[in-house]
């Protein structure tokens, strides 16, 4: 019965308000935020950007301790220095990585361990085979029941000798292994897996969930990896039904986790050992540090880059997880997963994820009963609102706006030549600059249209209404927009009566918690996904900032000196990232170089580097192509500068029939493969084109998934990892009459002796990156 005096009162208060908007002074000369406030909050959101970063700084490294039950960094350092004392590649296969599988059978029998050496062919489901050897070892627990499996790879690429990827995975299992030997015997047992093949297609795990009689009793898995030499240890993929291991997660003394990390790595392209245990319904937690990612998969992913405080965290979170486990029933983990996050590393906050919709639709609620009061009390009206959700959501796309063209403008100055370069501080400066700047100018334009609360009124809208479309579509991820929205609502909801003077503590209650739950992602994204990322950062950065940003402009002149200021140190992050070499030892230049003779053809070199072209001083050595080509076969884009090489003596892959059979409507052959005569490891090739008409694939009596053929080209590939006095045989069954055409691809480690490759230049740093350098002889053949 009192709405119409109050709608009266608004409409009054409103009218007063316009005749007041014609000049500046109007609305500012009050200075309803007291600047003193605006500067406590810009204080607090420097402290925690501060404080988010030294929480997620590794802790120092541990020496040995006398007990032996702590996890001690220099102890694995020193036992990677004695199983990786060469520091040389050792892809699956070679000769080396019998020296280091050696080494740690006899390490783990030193120990006290009885060692079972698992030797099977295998191939996984991209059609990728090996001959791997994995190293086993298991500790009985106090009952009979499912097995804990702790697992790293011991292979690396041809590149790289794998001190982080992933020798660092080996030791720290080694040194949990003896850890657990001299403890008391937990309740579960545990199964030490340090398997083969990793880099060649998760190839060890496969042969392990294929063969061992041991894979159909696990009961979780603790999985270690990296994508790089330091940085945190960071808990970023679980098992589906995950909801169970969060209260297993407490253990973690410095945890780096949230359920976003999992929601994202489940929908791309990369896989990890820990995904063939997934597929074989194996529950299990995922660790890995991806700090200088510009050394992994190189020479430079060695002894001495490998952080010992990296080491420390990653060891330390692999054996309090793996006690955990050892101590819980894994008899039948309960369905359901779960949202969670870690509060800056002290602990971890989660809920179920159904609760998701609900926290979402409350935070809903208390918005709208937040914006009513307002609206009642004739502070925010549906224009004002509207300003506020428009200025919302044009800060956020002006943050991504500004921060793409920016990271555009260093690709073409040079600064910005591939995924990564080192130089990521200036750029997160920039980010975070550019997210405040943007939302501070816009608010000054705003501000001629509405007030401070129908700024901090359209923010929470916006904040709840995310809430419930991450809740439906990405509940991994809802908390990235529940949190903030439900305490910025809240704190709203008891402003209201007063948001002159609470507006403020309403404004710092959700900076907190905008904080907590976004700036690891804000942080993150650009290692794991290179530059391209920035922009997201920003505007992630930008939803951080827009909670306060209606509190930090108490009046124009204030509000002019923020933006500028931010703006200007966006231009010195800019002018920071745009100076200096792109390609120094820090930050190296990834480059191969491949010599390629197919059948037949001009050998040729070719060269897949980082950047938009050849390096100065490779073009003096030797002509050029002006741009990519699309060279081999096997590979459907342009991806090679090439050059010419000369021919040199050396064998082309070939085929030998060694059976034949006539099966009604079909033949039967027995072919083996032969690629290459020399000393070391190898890739061999299959391509079998036109291959609708292979009825069905063996590759050393493993049968290939022929589904996975290019239905286009009709081509289906096999690759093949193995010793050249490895016999490689393939069965095939043919339909019709005709011979069936086949491409043999033969890769060597290394360029080949006797001729003289283009040499890298030392003043780009280029180093070789995966794979490495290779000489790869084809041959197309028939099967008749």
């Amino acid at each position: 019965m009192h709405a119409a005096p109050l709608e009266s009162a608004a409409a009054v208060l409103e009218s007063g308000a316009a005749e007041r908007r014609g000049t500046e002074s109007s609305f500012y000369a009050s200075r309803r935020i007291s600047i003193r406030s605006a500067i406590a909050l810009v204080v607090l959101l420097l402290l925690l950007s501060g404080a988010g970063w030294l929480r997620r700084q590794p802790p120092p490294p541990r020496d040995p301790a006398p007990a032996g039950d702590a996890f001690s960094a220099h102890a694995a350092h020193r036992l990677l220095a004695q199983l990786f004392e060469d520091q040389t590649p050792h892809p699956v296969g070679s000769s080396e990585a019998d020296v280091v599988r050696q080494r740690i059978v006899s390490h783990l029998e030193q120990t006290g361990y009885e060692v079972e050496l698992q030797e099977a062919f295998v191939c996984n489901p991209d059609n990728r085979c090996a001959m791997v050897r994995n190293v086993l070892a298991r500790l009985d627990g106090r009952d009979d029941a499912k097995p804990v499996l702790l697992n790293a790879h011991y292979d690396s690429v041809r590149a790289g000798p794998g001190a982080g990827d992933d020798g660092s995975g080996v030791a720290i299992t080694l040194e949990i292994a003896r850890i657990l030997r001299n403890a008391p015997r937990g309740r579960n047992p545990v199964v030490f897996l340090i398997d083969e093949g990793e880099e060649a297609g998760l190839l060890g795990a496969e042969a392990f969930v294929q063969d061992h009689p041991w894979a159909k009793h696990i009961g979780a898995v603790v999985n270690l990896e990296s994508r790089g030499t330091s940085g945190p240890s960071y808990l970023f993929e679980t098992s589906s039904d995950n909801a169970w291991l969060l209260p297993l997660m407490k253990s973690l003394d410095r945890p780096a986790t949230s359920s976003l990390f999992y929601t994202i790595y489940k929908r791309i392209p990369n896989d990890t050992n820990l995904t063939v245990f997934r597929r074989a319904g194996m529950h299990g937690v995922n660790f890995a540090f991806v700090g200088d990612p510009l050394y992994y998969h190189t020479p430079l992913d060695n002894l001495q880059n490998l952080s010992l405080a990296t080491l420390q965290q990653q060891g330390d979170n692999a054996l309090a997880m793996t006690r955990a486990l050892i101590e819980t029933d894994l008899a039948s983990p309960p369905a359901g997963d779960a949202v969670w996050f870690d509060v800056l590393s002290f602990f971890i906050v989660w809920w179920p994820e159904p609760w998701s919709m609900p926290l979402a639709v409350t935070a809903f609620m208390l918005t709208a009963i937040s914006i009513l009061l307002f609206r009642r009390r004739g502070v925010v009206t549906a224009g004002s609102l509207t300003v506020g959700a428009a200025w919302w959501l044009a800060s956020i796309a002006a943050s991504y706006g500004v921060t793409w063209l920016a990271i555009r403008a260093l690709g073409a100055l040079g600064a910005i030549q591939s995924l990564w370069n080192g130089r990521e501080a200036p750029l997160i400066v920039l980010a975070w600059a550019v997210a405040l700047g943007a939302s501070t100018t816009l608010a000054l334009v705003a501000l001629r249209k509405t007030n401070p609360a129908g700024l901090a009124c359209g923010a929470v809208l916006w904040l709840s209404v995310l809430a419930i479309a991450l809740a439906a579509v990405l509940p991994g991820v809802s908390h990235l927009m529940i949190v903030p929205a439900l305490v910025l609502s809240a704190a709203l909801l008891a402003a209201a009566s007063d948001f002159e003077r609470r507006g403020p503590i309403a404004a710092a209650a959700g900076l907190l918690a905008a904080f907590v739950v976004l700036h690891t992602s804000a942080s993150i994204l650009h290692v794991a996904m290179g530059f391209g990322a920035i922009p997201i950062s920003a505007a992630i950065c930008a939803v951080i900032v827009l909670v306060v940003t209606p509190s930090i402009v108490p009046s124009a002149r204030f509000g002019r000196l923020v933006a500028a200021g931010a703006w200007l140190v966006a231009a010195g992050g800019f002018a920071v990232a745009a100076t200096g070499a792109p390609w120094t030892p820090a930050t190296p230049r990834h480059g191969n170089l491949t010599y390629y003779a197919a059948a037949g053809e001009q050998p040729r070199w070719l060269l897949s580097v980082a950047g938009d072209s050849v390096p100065a001083e490779m073009r003096r050595q030797i002509e050029w192509s002006e741009a990519r080509q699309r060279v081999l076969p096997w590979i459907s884009r342009p991806s090679h500068f090439v050059a010419s090489a000369p021919a040199i003596e050396g064998e082309a892959p070939r085929l030998e029939v060694v059976a034949s059979e006539e099966i009604p409507g079909q033949r039967r052959r027995r072919v083996r493969a032969r690629f290459d005569r020399g000393l070391g490891t190898f890739g061999g090739g299959l391509i079998f084109h036109d291959a609708k008409r292979l009825g069905s694939i063996r590759v050393n009596d493993r049968t290939v998934d022929r589904a996975t053929f290019d239905s286009e080209e009709g081509d289906l590939q096999v690759w093949i990892h193995a010793r050249t006095d490895e016999a490689i045989l393939v069965e095939v069954e043919l339909e019709g009459d005709d011979p069936l055409r086949l491409t043999l691809v033969g890769q060597r480690r290394g360029l080949p002796g006797g001729v003289e490759a283009p040499r890298r230049p030392a003043g780009s740093h280029m180093v070789p990156v995966g794979g490495g350098d290779v000489t790869i002889r084809t041959a197309v053949v028939q099967i008749p």
